[in-house]
């Protein structure tokens, strides 16, 4: 997993390869849409600021438990199915 102190381009890094294993077609592009979200911020400006240092908490919200359990992750908004590895 990303370092939850680093960058916000290390996050959506992890939130990419977490979506691109869930069999999501375009995981850069719904990543930078569910931080965008999450953030409400638009995703221009997500995509302009992405060198910011985050906050660990807000990282750890977006990516969710690193413990192995289910639970919220990017793959929380996302309809469950077998591909699913969320």
């Amino acid at each position: 997993m990303t370092e939850l102190t680093g960058s916000l381009t290390g996050l959506l890094a992890e939130a990419r390869r977490i979506l691109g294993t869930a069999g999501i077609l375009d995981p850069a592009r719904e990543a930078l849409l569910l931080w965008a979200d999450m953030s409400d911020e638009p995703a221009a400006g997500v995509l302009l600021a992405s060198s910011r240092t985050l906050d660990p908490n807000l990282a750890a919200a977006f990516l969710g438990p690193s413990n192995g359990e289910r639970g919220e992750s990017p793959c929380h908004m996302l309809p469950a199915g077998p591909a699913s590895d969320c």
